[in-house]
């Protein structure tokens, strides 16, 4: 009986610093860009006196990049967030030589070579400046920014610059970078997208030093394996609504039953189960199918279970899934990551609870929950 629910706003965590950068919980920081809506962002080329930009930099982004991630964020957002690129191909010349955009130190974390850091906001208010003329930056939510490649590693990412003042805006986030870390590399067509993630207020769920990419389903938590976020994420940017979300108290010993329709698609119906466990804590269970983007074999389809914890910073594993941790798959990478999926009869005991998939239906999963 969902009389016997929470509310499901019980079940929005809190997020736990003020460093909205690096959590997950609610509410979603107002410097973010909207995640809602016809939206739309700018792409812009720039280089330096002493280095050019690479020149398949623009066929990268225009042929490979903002294509997929368009048609990602039409699809994974269920129609509710349209975003739209305005790649401009004239090429900026910023004002000083490429090394006076990087910092001394360096930005790496320990599954990575180390990279230098890039001034972000430096680049960011330069471009800018040098854009101005030709660009009304009042119509974009962020930028894209497309730098040369340095003669040594520099670390790409979304950041953002505050006070410009520029067309009525004052603070300008931006997704910008060197490209040959994924130019024709079709294991990292989901780079754009990543960063994107980012800029609408998404954190790394994984956790990077016990290299658990335990977030199979979602680009922010395996960059390499599916293309589409879990369901968590989905309920933090507004595209599940609440009214989709059964919310479920710790100390419920009632039995229920759930009809759980796909996360990745836009079939109407619950998506999600959260059992809240304390203020920061909370089991999510949810259904994947089978969809354009994730291509999956009906025996990978079933219901995941996965653990939020919103005093986890990014990388420390703020989403852990728990189900099924045997039933491994190969990323594009080449990587093994765990699926995670429980299918009819397969059944995990934890935090209290036993949730069980009961049967598979064309419109769903039914997931039985009760105490342990």
């Amino acid at each position: 009986e969902s009389s016997t629910f929470l509310p499901t706003s019980e079940c929005k965590l809190a997020r736990s610093g003020n460093n909205s950068d690096l959590f997950i919980g609610f509410p979603k920081d107002s410097k973010f860009a909207p995640a809602i809506g016809d939206r739309k962002t700018v792409v812009l080329f720039v280089d330096f006196a002493d280095l050019s930009p690479n020149p398949k930099a623009l066929s990268e982004m225009k042929n490979v990049q903002i294509p997929h991630a368009e048609k990602t964020y039409q699809m994974i957002s269920y129609g509710k967030y349209r975003l739209k690129f305005d790649l401009v191909q004239k090429v900026y010349r910023l004002p000083s030589t490429s090394n006076s955009y990087l910092k001394a130190g360096f930005e790496n974390h320990p599954l990575d070579k180390p990279m230098r850091a890039m001034d972000h906001q430096k680049v960011i208010s330069e471009t800018v400046k040098a854009a101005d003329a030709d660009i009304d930056f009042s119509k974009y939510d962020f930028l894209n920014i497309i730098t040369p490649d340095w003669k040594e590693l520099v670390e790409p990412g979304a950041s953002g610059a505050p006070n410009l003042n520029v067309d009525g805006k004052t603070f300008f986030l931006s997704n910008s970078g060197p490209p040959s870390e994924y130019i024709g590399d079709p294991i990292k067509i989901n780079f754009t997208t990543h960063e994107v993630g980012h800029i609408i207020g998404l954190t790394h769920i994984y956790d990077y030093y016990n290299q658990q990419y335990s977030a199979t389903w979602d680009f922010m938590g395996a960059t390499f394996a599916m293309t589409d976020l879990i369901g968590w994420n989905k309920f933090y940017l507004s595209w599940i609504e609440d009214s989709q979300v059964n919310c479920l108290s710790s100390t419920s010993t009632t039995q229920s039953v759930h009809l759980l329709t796909s996360v990745g698609s836009s079939t109407p119906g619950t998506k999600m189960v959260i059992i809240k466990l304390s203020p920061t804590t909370a089991l999510g269970i949810e259904n994947r199918r089978q969809t354009e983007i994730d291509k999956l074999k009906s025996s990978d389809e079933g219901v995941i279970v996965y653990k939020i914890d919103t005093t986890k910073v990014g990388g420390t594993g703020a989403i852990k899934v728990l189900s099924n941790l045997n039933k491994i798959v190969p990323d594009r990478a080449g990587n093994a990551v765990p699926l995670s999926t429980m299918t009819p009869g397969e059944s995990i005991t934890t935090d209290g609870f036993t949730i069980k998939v009961l049967k598979r239906s064309a419109n769903g999963d039914f997931v039985s929950i009760s105490k342990s």
